[in-house]
């Protein structure tokens, strides 16, 4: 029996793929909502949301490439007291959002991070942020020793 499945089947299939299973199998998917037996009207609404979903995906593809042609032409600088090149404090993913959301008006999230950053050296360090699908950003952070006067 052929079905397409609605939801990810451990050793069966992702989301909206066709697969054969034998019959009890494939009714028992079918009963519980996790497939829908291949026909002429479900092979339309399959090829319906795959357009609509390559379509989003394109639109999403475009809108990382400009984000990640905006954000490799950015430097933020931070400011920090120091000891040397040891920091007394730590610069976050927040002071960094807000950071470019202010200078910049762009608007990144927090789940971007690809790691947690946290004690920052002086001198210059790369952020890595996941976009989407495996597309990546860099920005560069200028951590610079604090001046007493400031």
């Amino acid at each position: 029996m052929k079905v397409i499945l609605l939801s990810p089947i451990k050793n069966y299939g992702e989301k909206n793929e066709i697969v054969n299973v034998k019959n009890g199998y494939g009714r028992y998917l079918i009963l519980t909502n996790k497939a829908v037996p291949v026909t002429k009207t479900s092979l339309t609404i399959l090829t319906k949301q795959k357009q609509k979903k390559d379509k989003e995906n394109a639109q999403q593809h475009n809108a990382n490439s400009a984000l990640i042609e905006k954000l490799k032409n950015i430097t933020l600088n931070f400011s920090l007291k120091a000891n040397d090149d040891k920091t007394f404090g730590t610069i976050t993913n927040k002071m960094i959002i807000d950071k470019l959301k202010q200078e910049y008006n762009i608007t990144i999230d927090k789940t971007m991070f690809e790691q947690n950053i946290k004690n920052y050296k002086i001198g210059k360090h790369v952020v890595k942020l996941n976009l989407n699908h495996n597309e990546f950003a860099y920005l560069n952070v200028l951590v610079e020793k604090k001046i007493k006067d400031e």
